[in-house]
């Protein structure tokens, strides 16, 4: 494996040890008998700027070849995957209008690394 295909899957690997890090996080404050907005807000908020730095990193670096893309398939999933347990795990909370607004930007990061798994797939078919 060369330099440059190591690149996209080292940040997403990085990445995603960091989603599951930040989710763990919140099934524990949200198991806690009074859930507090606040850590919740933090820990969001330090996963969005991490998705944020992802998404401009993997933009840089993304693949232009079948080969390059393809390998990345499944560790791009297993992001999306983590990501989408944590919406699911904060949408339980009452929100609020802090909370939602992070959420908001969650979302939008969390659907820019779809489209990066579109565009994979698609390089691999094509």
């Amino acid at each position: 494996m060369d330099k440059q295909e190591s690149i996209p899957l080292t940040l997403i690997e990085k990445m995603h040890r960091h989603a599951e890090d930040q989710a763990k996080l919140l099934a524990n404050v949200l198991a806690s008998e009074e859930i507090q907005e606040e850590t919740c807000a933090t820990v969001l908020n330090k996963l969005v700027d991490q998705l944020l730095e992802f998404n401009d990193n993997f933009e840089i670096h993304s693949p232009e070849t079948a080969a390059e893309a393809t390998p990345l398939l499944p560790a791009i999933q297993q992001l999306i995957s983590t990501l989408e347990t944590i919406l699911e795990q904060v949408e339980v909370m009452e929100n609020t209008e802090d909370i939602d607004s992070i959420l908001e930007e969650f979302t939008l990061e969390t659907d820019q690394v779809k489209d990066y798994y579109q565009d994979l797939e698609g390089l691999r078919r094509s």
